[in-house]
């Protein structure tokens, strides 16, 4: 009985892995010319701003995804911070910090309670945005928390990465995305 049970198992779960793989690669994003651009969407930060990302274009943007329960989102905003300090205005990095389904005081808290890498307090990216009802993260088919995007100035997603990153490869994530612009005319 075990043996003929794991006879259908393994074969099973081997297919169900090779399609699930399969449908992930297979998935693209909209197109433009055959780059890949990032899906568009509209958010708001946490004064009321209104934000769309395609109003962002001829700037490197960083979208990073995150939680206040994801421990390693804390651990990496620091090094979010410090690759903003060091790019955002002489080289016009955006950096959009984009909460998961929080509500607008917990998230306010949990930003002014995290310490940078300087030793001050608090945290502030270019737009520290909210998406309420967690609809923009599937749209990048996320899989988990952290995820960060890199897109280039022309809207084309250049890198993305799950989980934590530090500085040395944002940094390097955020050199590769500026040079690919620069090679593609942007």
């Amino acid at each position: 009985m075990r043996r003929s049970f794991r006879r259908i198992l393994v074969p099973t779960l081997l297919l169900l892995i090779t399609f699930t793989a399969i449908g992930l690669n297979a998935w693209t994003m909209p197109s433009e010319n055959g780059k890949q651009l990032a899906p568009d969407f509209t958010l708001h930060d946490l004064k009321g701003k209104r934000y769309t990302l395609h109003e962002l274009r001829g700037q490197v943007v960083i979208i990073n995804f995150w939680a206040t329960w994801c421990r390693p989102c804390r651990r990496e905003m620091p090094d979010i911070q410090e690759l903003l300090d060091l790019h955002g205005e002489s080289d016009g990095l955006v950096v959009i910090g984009l909460n998961r389904g929080e509500g607008l005081e917990q998230v306010k808290d949990y930003l002014a309670g995290i310490e940078r890498l300087d030793g001050t307090m608090g945290i502030d990216f270019t737009v520290n945005g909210m998406d309420p009802s967690d609809v923009v993260f599937p749209e990048y088919r996320g899989l988990g928390t952290p995820t960060s995007v890199f897109i280039d100035k022309d809207g084309v997603v250049r890198f993305t990465w799950t989980g934590l990153l530090k500085l040395a490869e944002m940094e390097a994530a955020f050199q590769e995305t500026v040079t690919a612009s620069a090679v593609s005319g942007g």
